[in-house]
């Protein structure tokens, strides 16, 4: 008997070191087994919003070279935009159920807004404060912010027309939901966490859920993840560094294991977390408040069950580590259509602004095809593509360098041999004309150079643009090299003011200044000029000065519109007396089909007959003859409003072309006036335009009168009116003028 009890114990000791040595193995191989799954899945959240970021950019390319959008946005045509269907989504976006589309035009106005066809606004006008840098330097960059509606991944490119003219932006909005439709096939639940300093701007958010003070991006959120959020804090979960095991179930039956992942805004600081939770239905807490007795059979079964969930661990780590493989083959298929121009094989600009960094020191060399849009006007876009993808292939060919295609038709490489590679390139195209099918045309590129040093903190591609500026006006140098003192900084900060003026109007505007112009006949002011100045706390700027910024800059036609808003409301106490004003318009204005509305609207609003203003508008565009902007001209001349030509005779004069349009006034160009008691030929000049004008019945200014023998010389040719500051200089009121 007593044998049999030594027996049992033996027996007994037995299995419970067994049990106990299995329960503690499994106990390591856990915990291992935890630290591995979480870390896979970690890496898998990341791998998700990064390919989402990335696919966000790739819709936002795919509709960007849309040229029904590009056609839209180069017209100012807006509203076409909004025709159903206008924008076709690509089949394999279908899983993003809800994309947001901002459409801004070259000033950074809103024109479109919508999410997914569910249309919100038209014409908004609003102008995005936030897209300021975005406009001051245009370039396509992708990102994850934090908006008025919640936390979204962002695609912004600009828009470009086929000679790269710079006419608007833009803009796709996805959310994270299909990461999380992704996650929960893999029993993976999400929630997605906005930071607190984020919650004064969150004025629309489209999620209702706010747990602990903090906004939860889910807008279908798991009422049990929910619970679990509130039970355990979200500010402890977000600072996870590994994994945590949620002991508290809250009507999820099986433990939780929480991974955090921080979602990084443009400055690399989070804005946001990513909590993903794993269901863990082998964990051993779970294991242990089952165990009761275990028997022998049911001690080989746990022993089965470890193995089993050791197998099936295995082959679940296995298809993350596969996931992750093809997460990042796609990542890495992604940053190629980013990095790389499709037409020339080049590397883009944004793959530039992330190598620049590692060539400090270097040399960096710009190209550009002098004649390249001679190229396009004579041969078609079609050949002008053949020739920019000839072109940068035999330039990689000959220099065996990375070649970066900035804009249409320039390109930058980074060299430490300038000269000789300079001399590779005219090489290559002067001994070697280029032959392009199927039209068998040869053509003998013509190229401008520029060159600059990589430094930290310059604009090098500012200063590239700035010497190719100078290169291009210099055909016999072999290239030009950038200096310092080239760069108008004044530029900057009249871009700025502008700017202010323009959509802020705090600190900065646009005021009319009216200088009179008088009737030589009577001796009296027939009507004032309103003439434009940018006023900052500073100082003034004249037109001189401004307008060539706001040219560049894509300002012209709002810079009109807030003269006439301006320089109306000011004339108004003129309405309906015999006293005109002169208002000048551009070459952009007249391509818009609201002006005229505008115009219109601006007139009524202050009581103004049409009869009363004068459009001036430079000789150049009626020289130049384009129907749609002659067509223009006789339309607002129908509707009553005077069409002046200013500067006549500088360079474009076309006689014939006065003579077939309906013309109220010719303004001599100033240089004829000037030295026109000292200078014969301008004698002449000023009075074959006066003879030639009166005999179309048109009349006759005189700018630029300064003084008394100007001004007799002006009346002797018979001249109907003179304006000069013989009589008054620009003044920002009517009162203070001579007669």
């Amino acid at each position: 008997m007593k044998k049999i009890k030594t027996f049992l114990l033996i027996l007994f000791l037995v299995y419970v070191g067994v049990l106990g040595y299995s329960f503690l193995k499994f106990s390591i191989f856990s915990k291992a087994f935890a630290k591995e799954t979480t870390s896979s899945i970690k890496n898998q959240v990341q791998s998700l919003i990064d390919a989402k970021a990335l696919a966000t950019f790739d819709l936002m390319r795919d509709l960007a070279l849309d040229p029904k959008l590009i056609r839209v946005m180069k017209e100012g045509n807006y509203t076409q935009i909004y025709r159903p269907n206008f924008f076709q989504f690509p089949k394999k976006y279908t899983d993003f159920s809800n994309v947001g589309l901002h459409v801004m035009d070259q000033n950074g106005i809103n024109r479109y807004y919508s999410w997914t066809h569910k249309k919100l606004g038209e014409d908004i006008r609003k102008f995005r404060k936030d897209m300021r840098v975005f406009f001051a330097h245009p370039h396509a960059m992708h990102a994850i912010s934090v908006g008025a509606f919640d936390m979204t991944f962002k695609g912004t490119t600009p828009l470009y027309t086929a000679q790269h003219i710079f006419v608007g932006a833009i803009e796709v909005i996805t959310h994270f939901n299909s990461i999380a439709k992704t996650l929960t096939q893999s029993h993976i639940h999400s929630a997605v966490v906005i930071d607190q300093r984020f919650n004064a701007q969150l004025t629309h958010p489209f999620s209702p859920h706010v747990v602990d003070g903090y906004r939860i991006s889910n807008r279908d959120l798991d009422p049990r993840i929910e619970r679990v959020l509130k039970h355990y804090g979200v500010a402890n979960l977000i600072t996870i560094n590994e994994v945590k095991d949620l002991d508290y179930t809250g009507g999820i039956n099986d433990c939780l294991r929480c991974v955090s992942v921080p979602i990084l805004g443009v400055d690399g600081k989070p804005i946001g977390w990513y909590l993903a939770f794993s269901e863990d239905r082998f964990h051993l807490g779970n294991i242990m408040a089952e165990a009761r007795v275990m028997g022998l059979g049911e001690l080989v079964l746990f022993v089965l069950m470890a193995f089993m969930t050791y197998f099936s661990y295995r082959k679940n780590d296995k298809f993350v580590a596969e996931l992750n493989q093809k997460v990042e083959a796609k990542t890495q298929q992604n940053l190629e259509l980013i990095y790389t121009d499709p037409l020339t094989g080049c590397y883009r600009k944004s793959r530039f602004d992330r190598d620049v960094l590692r060539h400090e020191g270097s040399h960096i060399v710009m190209i550009n095809i002098r004649n390249f849009s001679k190229i396009n006007e004579a041969y078609s876009f079609d050949i002008g593509d053949q020739v920019l993808r000839k072109i940068a292939q035999r330039m990689r060919e000959v220099l065996s360098r990375d070649l970066y295609r900035i804009h249409a038709d320039e390109f930058v490489f980074f060299t430490d041999a300038i000269k000789k590679d300079i001399l590779i390139l005219r090489h290559a195209f002067l001994e070697d004309p280029m032959k392009i099918e199927p039209m068998e045309v040869t053509l003998q590129p013509q190229f401008a150079v520029s060159v600059d040093t990589v430094r930290p903190g310059r604009a090098v591609l500012s200063e590239l643009s700035i010497a190719m500026k100078s290169a291009k006006e210099q055909p016999h140098r072999i290239f030009v090299a950038y200096k310092r003192q080239k760069i108008d900084r004044s530029f900057l900060s009249i871009n700025s003011a502008l700017h202010a003026a323009l959509y802020e109007r705090n600190h900065s505007a646009i005021v009319p200044y009216f200088q009179p112009i008088i009737d030589n006949h009577t001796g009296t002011i027939s009507h004032y000029e309103a003439l434009a100045r940018l006023k900052t706390p500073d100082r003034i700027f004249t037109p001189f000065q401004f307008m060539p910024v706001a040219q560049s800059s894509g300002y012209l036609h709002v810079l009109t519109r807030e003269m006439i808003r301006t320089a109306l409301e000011k004339f108004a106490p003129f309405a309906g007396t015999p006293t005109g004003l002169s208002l000048n318009i551009t070459e952009e204005d007249l391509l818009l089909w609201s002006f005229d509305s505008y115009l219109m609207q601006e007139c009524t609003r202050w009581g103004i007959a049409p009869e009363q203003i004068t459009l001036e508008i430079l000789e150049g565009v009626t020289a130049s003859g384009a129907r749609r902007r002659l067509k223009h001209l006789d339309r607002l001349h129908e509707m009553g409003f005077k069409i002046a030509i200013d500067d006549f005779g500088v360079e474009y004069s076309n006689f014939e072309r006065i003579s077939t349009m309906e013309i109220d006034l010719l303004k001599i160009d100033g240089k004829y006036i000037r030295d026109l008691v000292t200078n014969p030929r301008d004698y002449i000049i000023a009075k074959t335009i006066t003879e030639f004008a009166h005999s179309l019945g048109i009349k006759v200014v005189a700018e630029f009168v300064e003084d008394a023998e100007i001004q007799a010389k002006v009346e002797e040719l018979g001249i109907d009116y003179s304006q000069g500051y013989y009589f008054s200089k620009p003044h920002p009121t009517f009162t203070q003028v001579r007669t």
